[in-house]
């Protein structure tokens, strides 16, 4: 949001899946250009609909053993390498 309370069209924060449940991941290096991206092609499947398949992303968090979920959570890179999440720490 703007100081003016106003929407800057692009992602603010990623929504990702860890051990079934969501948990928010800052944009780390994202760049403007990708958060922009993403965010039309959001805006694109919520006014059509469609789902698209989840992809896999990278991130990385502070280590924290009496911290239950992701501490600090931050996007990295998508791996288009991978299929399926790995969730160890």
């Amino acid at each position: 949001m703007s100081k003016n309370s106003e929407p800057l069209g692009m992602v603010g924060s990623l929504i990702a899946m860890y051990k079934g449940k969501p948990v928010g991941v800052g944009p780390g290096k994202l760049s403007h250009e990708e958060r922009r991206d993403l965010w039309k092609e959001y805006m694109a499947v919520v006014s059509r609909y469609i789902i698209t398949p989840p992809r896999i992303a990278q991130v990385k968090v502070k280590r924290d053993p009496s911290y239950s979920g992701l501490r600090q959570p931050t996007f990295q890179h998508w791996r288009d390498d991978q299929t399926e999440p790995n969730e160890e720490m």
